[in-house]
Formats: structure tokens, sequence, C-alpha cells
């Protein structure tokens, strides 16, 4: 989804990463969890979550992706 909120394509083919930046509350968190919803049924895909707000995996903003992640990386 854009910023207007309609439905937009991602060409990824052949994209090793992303990485998503930007201030605090600019919709991050909203934007990584839609993300990984989406592909999570592909099997061909791999998340990497990078978190530096916390001490374990388990209790940060992607907690609940943590079991459908390949690792989970933080500060």
């Amino acid at each position: 989804m854009d910023e207007y909120a309609a439905p937009v394509c991602v060409a990824l083919a052949n994209v090793p990463g992303v990485t998503l930046a930007g201030t605090p509350g600019a919709g991050k968190t909203s934007a990584v969890n839609r993300f990984v919803c989406d592909l999570a049924p592909s099997t061909a895909v791999q998340f990497v979550g990078f978190d530096g707000k916390v001490s374990r995996a388990e209790e940060g903003d992607y907690a609940d992706l943590v079991k459908r992640m390949f690792r989970v990386l933080r500060r």
C-alpha cells in the first residue's frame, strides 16, 4: 500500500535484502508486520530482523514474528 492506501507492486526478484528506515512513529513496524504477513506463506522468502531497542527478540516490536524469522539480531 502506498501513502494513499492504494495497492502497489514491489518488484523484489533477485533482490538480496531490503532496509526500512525512518523517524519514530512513521509506521515502520506496521509496514514490516504487513510485509512479513504478506510474504510469510512463501518458502522462497527468509526474514532477518534487527532490533536495537530490546535485549531479547521475544520482547521487541517483532516478537510475534520471531517464529517465522530465519534470524533475529539485537544490539
